[in-house]
């Protein structure tokens, strides 16, 4: 299941490519503000080759760039979605987008580019190259850090949340509805807001220190790694102290019987958790800041006792 959805980032950027091919092309980059309220049955293309001209373009209510076209945003371009549609939105060369209401099938982010999303829904979105995305609101299906990229979220809502390849995804509040993954060297940081599942697999490393985990399944796999911080931890009711905790079989995730993990997170939320372990992965515990300077004051007595 796992591994069908992460072939859906790779399924969108085919569908990238082909709606690229579009025969018929509108350019914007005369360095002014362009809004659009109708529809173009074109690919569009805001400051292409031409850096330092700043053109804005925007896409208001009624506006529309339908199935088979692209708006590419080139060159530190300004394209801000406010109402409309687009079936698909590229960021290139330091370009910025916002998106604060309307509707994109995909959205992918290159060359150290921003993506701003505070409404508005995004079926996929992909975040690449050193560029930034940040979502305070809106809703999506899938979103993806991907090949050092970079994804905060404070808010909204998605199905899926991926950190990929040396990206880090950064979650402080908001949903997802499905799953929050780390897999093949990415980074996940999770302070805050509810998920559904935990996935880690190929060296990817979640850190948890707040928040909540609906559905109670952890799931980690293929040298990757659970860091939790917090206190009061226990396994299926026994106390256990500040460890790493592996499988107990040595195979795949699947086999290992279900355990449950409580305690107390950093910010004072409580983890009561399922969770199995395969392979090489491992689930590490570690006090939050308040416990650790408790442990570090008691070594420090004892140490002036002797």
């Amino acid at each position: 299941m796992k591994n069908v959805r992460m072939t859906i980032c790779f399924i969108a950027a085919v569908l990238f490519i082909v709606a690229d091919e579009g025969l018929s092309l509108t350019e914007f980059k005369d360095g002014g503000t362009h809004n659009i309220s109708n529809t173009i049955n074109d690919d569009v293309w805001v400051d292409y080759q031409t850096p330092g001209m700043n053109t804005t373009f925007n896409l208001l209510a009624g506006g529309d760039i339908p199935y088979h076209y692209v708006l590419s945003g080139y060159a530190d371009s300004r394209l801000n979605i406010s109402g409309g549609s687009s079936m698909g939105l590229t960021a290139n060369d330091r370009s910025q987008i916002k998106i604060t209401d309307g509707y994109a099938n995909y959205l992918y982010a290159y060359d150290s580019s921003q993506m701003i999303m505070s409404g508005g829904y995004v079926d996929v979105l992909n975040v690449n190259d050193n560029s930034k995305g940040t979502i305070s609101s809106g809703e999506g299906f899938q979103f993806c850090a991907d090949d050092n990229g970079k994804i905060i979220m404070s808010g909204g809502s998605v199905y899926d949340l991926y950190a990929f390849k040396n990206s880090q995804v950064e979650m402080s509040g908001g949903v997802v509805n499905g799953s929050l993954v780390a897999s093949e060297d990415g980074t996940v940081i999770f302070t805050d807001g509810s998920v559904n599942t935990i996935y880690a697999s190929g060296n990817g490393r979640i850190i948890v220190s707040g928040g909540s985990i609906i559905h109670d399944h952890l799931w980690l796999e293929n040298n990757s790694e659970l860091i939790i911080n917090g206190s009061n931890f226990a396994i299926d009711g026994s106390p256990i102290g500040f460890t790493e905790i592996t499988g107990l079989l040595g195979g795949f995730y699947q086999d290992e019987p279900y355990r449950v993990l409580t305690g107390t997170l950093a910010n004072g939320d409580i983890i009561n958790n399922q969770f199995q372990i395969g392979n090489t992965a491992s689930i590490v515990l570690v006090p939050e800041p308040a416990t650790l300077l408790l442990l570090g004051f008691g070594a420090f007595m004892i140490s002036k006792r002797k």
